[in-house]
């Protein structure tokens, strides 16, 4: 589906009617979808913000540990999104919170490595 498509759906979700004609009828999938379809082209870059102070670590064996590191955070990032939408078509958290929260616990990760690179130079 368009975005567009996916936007009308919600509007009519918004505005009470039925959604008895679309195989998916929880306007929440819908959300979702769109809000993950703005949410995962920034995470590359935030990625890249993270890999970066990890690669360029100077302490010998350092850049075997920033490897894993970036492994690790990989994973962290699929688990989180993957925990926040379960949670969001359950009802408990809204679908921006489910689909951005990764991307900023991600950010936040690359301005503490970030900073913390800013100290020891």
């Amino acid at each position: 589906m368009s975005n567009s498509e996916l936007r009308g759906i919600l509007e009519v979700s918004d505005q009470g009617g039925s959604l008895k004609r679309y195989v998916v009828r929880e306007p929440v999938a819908y959300e979702l979808e769109v809000q993950r379809r703005w949410a995962i082209p920034v995470a590359p870059v935030l990625f890249a913000a993270v890999g970066v102070p990890l690669g360029i670590r100077g302490k010998r064996g350092a850049r075997s540990w920033g490897a894993l590191s970036c492994t690790l955070v990989a994973l962290s990032y699929y688990v989180i999104s993957t925990f926040g939408r379960q949670l969001a078509e359950q009802g408990w958290v809204s679908p921006i919170l489910a689909m951005w929260s990764p991307n900023v616990l991600l950010a936040l990760v690359a301005v503490l490595l970030l900073r913390e690179r800013e100290t020891f130079e």
